[in-house]
């Protein structure tokens, strides 16, 4: 019969095996640290994703301010004209807002949390602009002249510089989101 030191002995032994065991397996399991380069990368598959609609949107609705300024400078445009440009310009306020709200979503890493803020609270200025401007252009009267000069420089005024936010996202790896 064996001793009860040694059997106490061998229990230890496998207590200890178990607990270092246990330990291990516990630390492999852990997730990595969410990193800035993890964030970028998700930035990037969500500006893949999302910002290509937004660009279109935004370049038709830049056409079509061209066309209102050239049909002013010759004549008067159609209130369908403005329409097109108000839902264009809405259009890519939409995009943005979801493109800003995909961005929100992903978690921020501690190392560069004020530039993430930054620069989704920029894309927000730039959606609400775009938002305003939209509706403004929806209301116009293309029959008064006051009315279309009124919206014309809201519109000119409320255009957001896409260009500001890629220059705030490019500096933290986000380098191909909104090109117009």
């Amino acid at each position: 019969m064996p001793e009860k030191k040694t059997i106490s002995w061998w229990i230890a032994i496998a207590a200890g095996v178990a607990t270092v065991v246990t330990l291990f397996v516990t630390l492999q399991d852990r997730p990595k640290p969410f990193t800035f380069e993890d964030w970028a990368t998700h930035a990037n598959s969500i500006c893949d994703q999302d910002a290509g609609a937004v660009s279109a949107n935004v370049r038709s609705g830049n056409q079509d301010y061209q066309a209102l300024v050239q049909d002013l400078q010759y004549g008067q445009p159609a209130q369908t004209d403005f329409a097109k440009f108000a839902t264009d310009l809405g259009n890519a306020a939409d995009g943005v807002r979801k493109t800003n709200g995909d961005l929100a979503a992903i978690p921020k890493p501690n190392s560069r949390q004020p530039d993430v803020r930054d620069a989704l609270e920029e894309l927000n200025r730039d959606q609400d602009s775009m938002a305003r401007a939209a509706d403004d252009l929806q209301n116009v009267d293309a029959s008064d002249p006051s009315s279309i000069q009124s919206s014309m420089e809201q519109a000119t005024i409320d255009e957001p510089d896409l260009s500001q936010v890629n220059q705030k996202l490019a500096t933290m790896g986000v380098t191909h989101c909104f090109s117009v």
